[in-house]
Order: C-alpha cells, then structure tokens, then sequence
C-alpha cells in the first residue's frame, strides 16, 4: 500500500505539471516550446532550455500591451513570491513536458530519416 502522505504530495506534484501545461497551451508557447526543442542538443538541457522558454514567456507577455494598444510595457512582479511559486513554477514545469515532448518527436523523426 501506499502512503497517503506520499500520495498527496505527488498529487501536489502532478497538479503543478496540469497547470503548468494549460497555461502554455496557447499559440506563443507552443511556437516557443518547439523553438526550443528544434535548438536542443542533448535532453540533458532540457531544464536550461524550459527557463529559457520561460524567460520568453514572460518578456512575451509583458510585451503584449504595447504591441497591442502601444500602451505602456506591464513587468511582472518579479519581488512577488506569489508570482513565481504559482504562476512562474506551473509555467517552467509545463515547459519541460511540452519541450520534452517536442525534442522527442525531434529525435524519433530524426532517427527514421537517417
């Protein structure tokens, strides 16, 4: 049997990733996911490459306003540990599943072809 303790805290865990996934699920992050798989090596640079994306991510959205309305550029609260914790952590681990996946994908197409 399994430890309901242990249970719950993989649960935390497997949430994280959920969220993480539904944020990216979106234009931006997918083209951004894929950059970044297509620019990966080795999977050993997964999590570089995650907050790379991540990094992205975030100027992207700051960006957004002006881009848009030329309104003012709107930083994210970087001070706050409520934005990164929540938002920032769920962005990068949705990041590692969706460029993992991607660098997958890579290495099998790459593999038929040669």
């Amino acid at each position: 049997m399994t430890d309901p303790a242990l249970s719950a805290q993989l649960a935390a865990l497997w949430d994280v990733f959920r969220q993480g996934f539904d944020q990216i699920n979106v234009a931006a992050g997918l083209f951004i996911a894929g950059v970044a798989a297509l620019l990966m090596s080795r999977f050993s640079r997964l999590p570089v490459m995650a907050a790379i994306a991540l990094f992205a991510t975030l100027a992207l959205n700051a960006l957004v306003p002006y881009v848009q309305d030329h309104a003012a550029i709107r930083l994210p609260p970087i001070m706050d540990p409520r934005f990164w914790w929540p938002f920032a952590a769920a962005l990068f681990a949705g990041y590692l599943v969706v460029i993992g996946i991607f660098y997958g994908i890579k290495r099998a197409i790459l593999r038929t072809v040669q």
